[in-house]
């Protein structure tokens, strides 16, 4: 009798821990997983309150030292100083005679070339036609590059010189417009057979010993064309400062 009640209780312990044991278990590897995933959305919505925080901190210093904007309307009018002048850049100097009728902004050559060159009328016509049609192109590249500007500090900006706003832009970009503007430039160059136009040019180099060429043509053209365009966007930015009928938008009408 006893061995049977020990039998029986035996089977009901197995039966028990078959029935009963947990189907579903965490390994090492599962538990750090599911520890690491539970951290990552916690260090997510961390950095998301962090930003959001930053943010608010600077716009209410910004009302707090009673300036007529926050700083993060401050960012984007700086931006729409900027957007504003390269349109304007783009209307003046993006036509046909946009640089060559306009003597503020046509392109001769370098003064240590000009006695070399002889006649250089038909090169020098060639710069200005290649700036005034690659301006549009150019136009859109300033205006990605405008949109991915990093301002990590406006209030100089506002405060600063009629042109500083323009001249951070500059400052900032100048390189890599350059490297994106240059082939189209070339291209264009390319296009309307410049090249051509310096025969007498090297013919000139070679009777004085020049071996080497005095200047990239693509190079230059492209720096030239850059310059006119800061140009006019300081004049605009001048303008957008000083002018209040000029200022288009609710947010520079706060910058100014």
């Amino acid at each position: 009798m006893l061995i049977m009640i020990f039998s029986e209780s035996e089977h009901f312990n197995l039966y028990r821990e078959r029935i009963m044991k947990p189907r579903f278990f965490l390994t090492p590897f599962a538990t750090t997983l599911a520890i690491l995933l539970v951290a990552g959305g916690c260090f997510a919505a961390w950095t998301d309150t962090l930003k959001d925080t930053g943010s608010k901190y600077l716009d209410d210093g910004a009302t707090g030292a009673s300036l007529p904007y926050s700083l993060s309307e401050a960012n984007l009018g700086i931006k729409e100083v900027l957007r504003l002048g390269t349109k304007s850049a783009v209307s003046t100097l993006g036509k046909k005679g946009g640089f060559s009728k306009n003597p503020a902004f046509s392109i001769s050559l370098p003064d240590a070339l000009k006695g070399l060159a002889g006649n250089s009328s038909g090169l020098v016509s060639s710069f200005n036609s290649v700036a005034e049609s690659v301006v549009p192109s150019a136009g859109n590249i300033f205006l990605e590059a405008i949109k991915g500007l990093d301002i990590k500090n406006p209030l100089p900006l506002i405060s600063g010189g009629k042109d500083a706003i323009t001249r951070f832009f500059e400052k900032n970009s100048r390189g890599t417009l350059k490297s994106l503007i240059k082939p189209i430039v070339s291209g264009a160059l390319d296009q309307t057979g410049t090249s051509k136009y310096l025969t007498p040019l090297t013919a000139a180099q070679e009777s004085a010993g020049l071996a080497e060429p005095l200047f990239d043509m693509s190079d230059y053209v492209t720096d030239q064309t850059l310059d006119s365009m800061f140009t006019v966007m300081t004049a605009k930015e001048q303008d957008l400062r000083t002018n209040r009928g000029g200022q288009t938008s609710d947010i520079i009408k706060k910058l100014f």
